[in-house]
């Protein structure tokens, strides 16, 4: 099981650390005061806290295989994805103008608002919103 000196060997070792594995810890077991040893052993004896802990630990297992997959991906086929959506929406804006079948260029248009919606989130994505800027004082309103 666990050592009752767990929570506080976490926490002199790595404060923030220590901080959100006991707030998560906490939140699984159902709002447990983590600084009352006593009360988190209470809590950790219980069949449906080891099957909530269990639960926890393969998220969190998860979560690191995901990362760990993620950082060995390639860029390429992400640049791909945003240059074949540039070249579809000049290709549609092109076809908009020479198509003479006003049921064809609804489509395309329809076609067209969602290229530019998959730019905008290329765009979001390689460069960051707008949420992501500085506030500089002089942009500020008066």
């Amino acid at each position: 099981m666990f050592p009752l000196g767990l929570i506080d060997i976490i926490t002199k070792v790595a404060p923030t650390l220590g901080g959100s594995i006991g707030n998560l810890i906490s939140s699984t077991l159902g709002g447990v005061d983590m600084s009352n040893v006593n009360e988190v052993q209470k809590a950790l004896e219980q069949p449906a806290s080891q099957e909530k802990l269990k639960e926890l630990e393969l998220q969190l297992n998860d979560l690191q295989n995901a990362r760990a997959n993620a950082s060995k991906e390639s860029p390429i086929p992400r640049l791909l994805l945003a240059v074949a959506a540039h070249i579809a929406l000049f290709a549609d804006i092109y076809f908009i103008e020479h198509v003479h079948n006003e049921l064809l260029q609804q489509l395309l248009l329809m076609m067209m608002c969602i290229l530019i919606w998959d730019i905008r989130q290329v765009f979001k994505f390689y460069f960051g919103s707008s949420s992501d800027l500085p506030s500089f004082p002089f942009m500020k309103k008066k």
